[in-house]
Protein backbone atom coordinates (compact mmCIF):
# COMPACT_ATOMS: atom_id res chain seq x y z
CA UNK A 1 0.00 0.00 0.00
CA UNK A 2 2.78 2.44 0.42
CA UNK A 3 4.27 2.16 -2.53
CA UNK A 4 1.59 3.54 -3.89
CA UNK A 5 2.17 6.91 -2.49
CA UNK A 6 5.50 6.93 -3.01
CA UNK A 7 6.81 9.99 -5.44
CA UNK A 8 3.74 11.87 -3.98
CA UNK A 9 5.12 15.07 -3.10
CA UNK A 10 4.00 18.92 -2.30
CA UNK A 11 5.71 22.29 -1.87
CA UNK A 12 4.01 24.65 -0.07
CA UNK A 13 4.76 28.02 2.01
CA UNK A 14 3.36 28.28 5.15
CA UNK A 15 3.59 31.38 7.18
CA UNK A 16 6.04 30.97 10.11
CA UNK A 17 4.83 32.79 13.54
CA UNK A 18 6.54 32.27 16.88
CA UNK A 19 8.74 30.02 14.98
CA UNK A 20 6.45 27.18 14.49
CA UNK A 21 4.69 25.58 11.92
CA UNK A 22 2.82 21.88 11.80
CA UNK A 23 2.52 18.64 9.85
CA UNK A 24 -1.02 16.99 10.87
CA UNK A 25 -3.78 14.37 9.92
CA UNK A 26 -6.36 16.42 9.04
CA UNK A 27 -8.58 14.35 11.09
CA UNK A 28 -6.69 14.57 13.81
CA UNK A 29 -8.54 14.82 17.35
CA UNK A 30 -8.40 18.27 19.54
CA UNK A 31 -6.92 15.99 22.19
CA UNK A 32 -3.79 15.47 20.09
CA UNK A 33 -3.35 19.51 19.58
CA UNK A 34 -3.95 20.10 23.53
CA UNK A 35 -1.34 17.58 24.45
CA UNK A 36 1.13 18.29 21.93
CA UNK A 37 3.28 20.42 24.70
CA UNK A 38 1.85 20.37 27.91
CA UNK A 39 4.49 21.17 30.88
CA UNK A 40 7.94 22.59 30.95
CA UNK A 41 9.81 19.28 30.58
CA UNK A 42 8.38 18.90 27.29
CA UNK A 43 8.61 22.65 26.12
CA UNK A 44 12.24 22.43 27.06
CA UNK A 45 12.41 19.22 24.71
CA UNK A 46 10.99 20.36 22.15
CA UNK A 47 13.41 23.44 21.86
CA UNK A 48 15.94 21.61 22.43
CA UNK A 49 15.43 18.96 19.48
CA UNK A 50 13.30 21.56 17.26
CA UNK A 51 9.83 19.00 17.24
CA UNK A 52 7.46 17.74 18.91
CA UNK A 53 4.40 15.19 18.18
CA UNK A 54 1.75 13.61 19.40
CA UNK A 55 -1.09 11.26 17.79
CA UNK A 56 -1.25 12.76 14.21
CA UNK A 57 0.21 16.65 14.74
CA UNK A 58 4.24 17.44 14.76
CA UNK A 59 5.38 20.74 15.35
CA UNK A 60 8.20 21.49 13.97
CA UNK A 61 10.82 24.86 14.74
CA UNK A 62 12.12 26.99 12.51
CA UNK A 63 15.18 29.47 13.15
CA UNK A 64 13.30 32.39 11.99
CA UNK A 65 10.65 34.19 14.23
CA UNK A 66 7.99 34.68 11.58
CA UNK A 67 7.55 35.49 7.70
CA UNK A 68 6.72 32.99 4.72
CA UNK A 69 9.04 30.12 4.43
CA UNK A 70 9.11 27.24 1.85
CA UNK A 71 7.86 23.68 2.71
CA UNK A 72 8.77 20.29 0.45
CA UNK A 73 6.95 16.79 1.67
CA UNK A 74 7.12 13.79 -0.66
CA UNK A 75 6.22 10.38 0.60
CA UNK A 76 8.44 7.27 0.49
CA UNK A 77 8.09 3.60 0.75
CA UNK A 78 11.50 3.69 2.96
CA UNK A 79 13.93 5.55 4.96
CA UNK A 80 15.87 8.18 2.26
CA UNK A 81 19.70 8.34 3.11
CA UNK A 82 20.66 11.34 4.92
CA UNK A 83 20.98 14.65 3.01
CA UNK A 84 24.87 15.88 3.60
CA UNK A 85 23.24 19.31 2.35
CA UNK A 86 20.57 19.87 5.28
CA UNK A 87 21.98 22.03 8.16
CA UNK A 88 19.84 20.13 10.62
CA UNK A 89 18.00 16.98 10.74
CA UNK A 90 15.27 15.65 13.12
CA UNK A 91 12.42 12.49 13.10
CA UNK A 92 9.46 12.00 14.69
CA UNK A 93 6.66 9.76 14.05
CA UNK A 94 2.95 10.58 13.64
CA UNK A 95 0.18 8.20 13.08
CA UNK A 96 -2.66 8.42 10.32
CA UNK A 97 -5.77 7.62 9.92
CA UNK A 98 -7.56 9.70 7.26
CA UNK A 99 -4.79 8.84 4.33
CA UNK A 100 -3.19 12.15 4.04
CA UNK A 101 -0.49 14.71 5.75
CA UNK A 102 -1.16 18.58 5.94
CA UNK A 103 1.04 21.10 6.27
CA UNK A 104 0.37 24.99 8.11
CA UNK A 105 1.88 27.71 9.56
CA UNK A 106 1.24 28.78 12.83
CA UNK A 107 -2.35 29.06 12.24
CA UNK A 108 -3.11 25.51 11.81
CA UNK A 109 -6.66 26.36 10.18
CA UNK A 110 -4.75 27.76 6.77
CA UNK A 111 -3.78 24.60 5.44
CA UNK A 112 -1.20 25.35 2.80
CA UNK A 113 -1.46 21.94 1.10
CA UNK A 114 -2.08 18.35 1.56
CA UNK A 115 -0.32 15.00 0.52
CA UNK A 116 -1.98 11.30 0.14
CA UNK A 117 0.48 9.30 2.45
CA UNK A 118 -0.15 5.34 4.30
CA UNK A 119 -2.12 4.63 6.75
CA UNK A 120 -0.76 4.19 10.34
CA UNK A 121 2.55 5.00 11.84
CA UNK A 122 4.92 7.25 9.99
CA UNK A 123 8.33 8.44 10.82
CA UNK A 124 8.62 11.97 9.31
CA UNK A 125 12.22 12.99 8.40
CA UNK A 126 12.53 17.15 8.69
CA UNK A 127 15.93 18.16 7.16
CA UNK A 128 16.38 22.13 7.91
CA UNK A 129 18.47 24.16 5.25
CA UNK A 130 19.92 27.33 4.53
CA UNK A 131 20.53 28.71 8.31
CA UNK A 132 22.39 31.39 9.46
CA UNK A 133 24.12 32.01 12.47
CA UNK A 134 22.87 34.74 14.65
CA UNK A 135 20.24 35.34 11.49
CA UNK A 136 18.36 38.58 11.77
CA UNK A 137 15.56 39.34 9.51
CA UNK A 138 17.94 39.60 5.98
CA UNK A 139 18.63 36.43 6.50
CA UNK A 140 15.58 34.28 7.57
CA UNK A 141 14.43 34.41 3.81
CA UNK A 142 17.04 31.67 2.90
CA UNK A 143 15.62 29.39 5.93
CA UNK A 144 14.12 26.61 3.93
CA UNK A 145 12.28 22.48 4.72
CA UNK A 146 12.59 19.54 3.17
CA UNK A 147 10.13 16.66 4.66
CA UNK A 148 10.06 12.95 4.00
CA UNK A 149 7.18 10.75 5.31
CA UNK A 150 7.48 6.71 5.63
CA UNK A 151 5.70 4.04 6.93
CA UNK A 152 7.81 2.87 10.39
CA UNK A 153 6.99 2.16 14.14
CA UNK A 154 6.58 4.83 16.65
CA UNK A 155 9.83 6.47 18.23
CA UNK A 156 10.88 9.59 20.43
CA UNK A 157 12.13 12.15 18.45
CA UNK A 158 15.59 12.21 17.34
CA UNK A 159 18.05 14.39 15.92
CA UNK A 160 19.99 12.79 13.25
CA UNK A 161 22.20 15.97 12.32
CA UNK A 162 23.06 18.78 15.03
CA UNK A 163 23.49 22.06 13.81
CA UNK A 164 26.15 23.38 15.31
CA UNK A 165 24.61 26.38 17.11
CA UNK A 166 22.02 24.25 18.26
CA UNK A 167 23.96 21.57 19.57
CA UNK A 168 23.17 21.13 23.41
CA UNK A 169 25.72 21.53 26.28
CA UNK A 170 25.99 18.41 28.27
CA UNK A 171 22.56 17.32 30.46
CA UNK A 172 24.82 16.52 33.75
CA UNK A 173 27.41 18.59 34.91
CA UNK A 174 29.52 20.10 37.50
CA UNK A 175 31.16 23.43 38.09
CA UNK A 176 34.80 23.83 38.79
CA UNK A 177 33.46 24.30 42.64
CA UNK A 178 32.24 20.76 42.30
CA UNK A 179 28.53 21.90 41.96
CA UNK A 180 25.52 20.25 40.51
CA UNK A 181 24.64 21.60 36.78
CA UNK A 182 21.75 20.21 34.41
CA UNK A 183 21.52 21.74 30.49
CA UNK A 184 18.10 21.73 28.62
CA UNK A 185 15.36 19.34 28.94
CA UNK A 186 17.25 17.75 32.23
CA UNK A 187 17.23 21.13 33.79
CA UNK A 188 13.69 21.44 33.66
CA UNK A 189 13.06 18.01 34.84
CA UNK A 190 15.54 19.20 38.06
CA UNK A 191 13.96 22.26 38.83
CA UNK A 192 10.51 20.57 38.78
CA UNK A 193 10.96 19.82 42.55
CA UNK A 194 12.66 22.98 43.59
CA UNK A 195 10.66 26.14 45.24
CA UNK A 196 10.99 29.32 43.25
CA UNK A 197 12.37 32.39 44.74
CA UNK A 198 9.69 35.31 44.69
CA UNK A 199 13.04 37.64 42.76
CA UNK A 200 13.26 39.35 39.83
CA UNK A 201 16.47 40.21 37.64
CA UNK A 202 16.68 43.67 35.60
CA UNK A 203 19.24 43.24 33.60
CA UNK A 204 20.14 39.52 34.32
CA UNK A 205 23.28 39.31 35.96
CA UNK A 206 26.06 36.52 34.46
CA UNK A 207 27.06 33.65 36.70
CA UNK A 208 28.96 30.53 35.66
CA UNK A 209 28.12 31.18 31.82
CA UNK A 210 24.29 32.13 32.19
CA UNK A 211 22.15 34.56 32.00
CA UNK A 212 20.73 34.41 35.07
CA UNK A 213 16.76 34.56 35.75
CA UNK A 214 15.38 33.00 38.53
CA UNK A 215 16.29 31.76 41.91
CA UNK A 216 15.08 28.68 43.44
CA UNK A 217 15.15 26.51 46.42
CA UNK A 218 15.58 22.94 46.93
CA UNK A 219 13.15 21.97 50.16
CA UNK A 220 14.44 18.34 50.78
CA UNK A 221 18.62 19.62 51.19
CA UNK A 222 17.59 23.41 51.44
CA UNK A 223 20.30 23.99 48.72
CA UNK A 224 19.77 27.36 46.44
CA UNK A 225 19.85 27.43 42.17
CA UNK A 226 20.07 29.76 39.59
CA UNK A 227 18.28 29.12 36.33
CA UNK A 228 18.71 31.39 33.18
CA UNK A 229 19.97 30.41 29.91
CA UNK A 230 23.67 29.91 27.99
CA UNK A 231 24.75 27.96 25.12
CA UNK A 232 21.31 28.37 23.40
CA UNK A 233 19.80 26.55 26.12
CA UNK A 234 17.92 26.52 29.88
CA UNK A 235 20.25 25.98 32.44
CA UNK A 236 20.25 25.44 36.32
CA UNK A 237 23.27 25.21 38.12
CA UNK A 238 23.92 25.50 41.95
CA UNK A 239 24.80 28.13 44.11
CA UNK A 240 27.34 28.64 46.70
CA UNK A 241 26.08 30.33 49.77
CA UNK A 242 28.56 33.28 48.62
CA UNK A 243 26.99 33.15 45.25
CA UNK A 244 23.87 33.26 46.15
CA UNK A 245 23.75 35.96 48.53
CA UNK A 246 25.73 37.98 45.41
CA UNK A 247 22.45 37.00 43.48
CA UNK A 248 19.67 38.05 45.68
CA UNK A 249 21.51 41.27 46.53
CA UNK A 250 21.16 42.21 42.46
CA UNK A 251 17.42 40.81 42.57
CA UNK A 252 14.55 42.61 43.68
CA UNK A 253 11.16 41.73 44.87
CA UNK A 254 8.40 41.52 41.61
CA UNK A 255 5.98 44.49 43.28
CA UNK A 256 4.00 46.63 41.07
CA UNK A 257 4.48 50.37 43.03
CA UNK A 258 2.33 53.48 42.48
CA UNK A 259 3.87 56.95 43.22
CA UNK A 260 2.26 60.07 43.80
CA UNK A 261 3.88 63.24 42.76
CA UNK A 262 3.07 66.98 43.79
CA UNK A 263 0.06 67.02 41.68
CA UNK A 264 -1.46 63.94 43.01
CA UNK A 265 -1.30 62.54 39.99
CA UNK A 266 -0.08 58.92 40.14
CA UNK A 267 2.85 56.76 38.44
CA UNK A 268 3.32 53.27 38.05
CA UNK A 269 6.44 50.87 38.11
CA UNK A 270 4.92 47.97 37.03
CA UNK A 271 6.12 44.68 38.71
CA UNK A 272 9.18 46.65 40.11
CA UNK A 273 10.03 49.06 42.64
CA UNK A 274 10.22 52.23 41.76
CA UNK A 275 14.06 52.46 42.90
CA UNK A 276 14.77 50.28 40.37
CA UNK A 277 12.58 51.29 37.43
CA UNK A 278 13.60 53.81 34.97
CA UNK A 279 10.43 54.78 33.62
CA UNK A 280 6.85 54.98 35.24
CA UNK A 281 3.48 55.05 33.72
CA UNK A 282 0.84 57.28 34.12
CA UNK A 283 -2.48 55.93 35.76
CA UNK A 284 -5.59 58.08 34.94
CA UNK A 285 -7.76 59.06 38.10
CA UNK A 286 -10.62 56.32 37.07
CA UNK A 287 -8.15 53.68 36.72
CA UNK A 288 -6.62 54.32 39.98
CA UNK A 289 -9.67 54.34 41.42
CA UNK A 290 -10.76 51.14 39.90
CA UNK A 291 -7.17 49.35 41.09
CA UNK A 292 -7.94 50.00 44.75
CA UNK A 293 -11.33 48.83 44.49
CA UNK A 294 -10.02 45.51 43.12
CA UNK A 295 -6.97 44.77 44.78
CA UNK A 296 -6.25 44.21 48.27
CA UNK A 297 -4.78 46.85 50.31
CA UNK A 298 -1.72 44.63 51.02
CA UNK A 299 -0.96 44.75 46.89
CA UNK A 300 -1.48 48.43 47.08
CA UNK A 301 2.38 50.12 47.35
CA UNK A 302 1.72 53.36 47.35
CA UNK A 303 5.02 56.05 48.01
CA UNK A 304 5.56 59.40 47.36
CA UNK A 305 7.60 60.73 44.01
CA UNK A 306 11.16 61.39 44.47
CA UNK A 307 12.57 64.42 43.22
CA UNK A 308 14.44 63.43 40.58
CA UNK A 309 11.21 62.27 38.04
CA UNK A 310 11.45 65.60 36.86
CA UNK A 311 10.52 64.39 32.77
CA UNK A 312 7.63 64.12 31.48
CA UNK A 313 6.82 62.30 28.17
CA UNK A 314 3.41 61.63 25.91
CA UNK A 315 2.68 59.52 22.81
CA UNK A 316 -0.56 59.49 21.20
CA UNK A 317 -2.79 57.08 22.10
CA UNK A 318 -2.76 54.69 19.19
CA UNK A 319 0.68 54.32 18.76
CA UNK A 320 1.82 57.08 16.32
CA UNK A 321 4.82 59.03 16.25
CA UNK A 322 7.59 58.78 18.56
CA UNK A 323 7.82 60.59 22.30
CA UNK A 324 7.34 63.97 22.86
CA UNK A 325 8.94 65.54 26.10
CA UNK A 326 5.91 68.10 27.60
CA UNK A 327 5.82 70.24 30.67
CA UNK A 328 2.76 67.94 32.02
CA UNK A 329 0.04 66.01 31.61
CA UNK A 330 -3.05 67.66 29.93
CA UNK A 331 -6.10 67.36 31.95
CA UNK A 332 -6.54 63.46 33.51
CA UNK A 333 -4.06 62.29 30.78
CA UNK A 334 -7.10 60.66 28.66
CA UNK A 335 -5.54 62.31 25.41
CA UNK A 336 -2.54 60.60 25.38
CA UNK A 337 0.05 58.10 26.40
CA UNK A 338 2.20 59.29 29.54
CA UNK A 339 5.53 58.55 30.89
CA UNK A 340 8.09 60.02 33.63
CA UNK A 341 11.52 59.58 33.12
CA UNK A 342 14.07 59.34 36.09
CA UNK A 343 16.70 62.18 35.67
CA UNK A 344 20.03 60.31 34.01
CA UNK A 345 18.16 57.96 32.20
CA UNK A 346 18.04 58.26 28.03
CA UNK A 347 15.28 58.87 26.65
CA UNK A 348 14.02 57.06 23.00
CA UNK A 349 12.59 60.79 21.19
Amino acid sequence: MSGDHEGQELRATVEVDYGQWYLFDPETTEDDWAALVTDPVMQAEVWERKCATNGGVAMVYANKHDGPTDVAVRSSAGAPDLDDGADHVAECSVTISSGRLAVSGWESTNVAGEIAVPLGPLRIRIGWYGLVPDAGYDDWEHERFEVVAFPAPIRPVEVLRWWPPWMPPPAESTTPAGLRRYAGTEAARARASLEPLNRSFDPSPRHEGIAVTSLWRDPADGSHWAHGTGQGSQVLVELSDEAFTSLEAESYAPVTTHARDRDGRIWQSYMKPIERASVLLHIQSDRWEALQAFLPPDQIHLVELPDDWTRITRRELDGSGGLELVDAVAGDGADGFYQRWRDGTEIPV
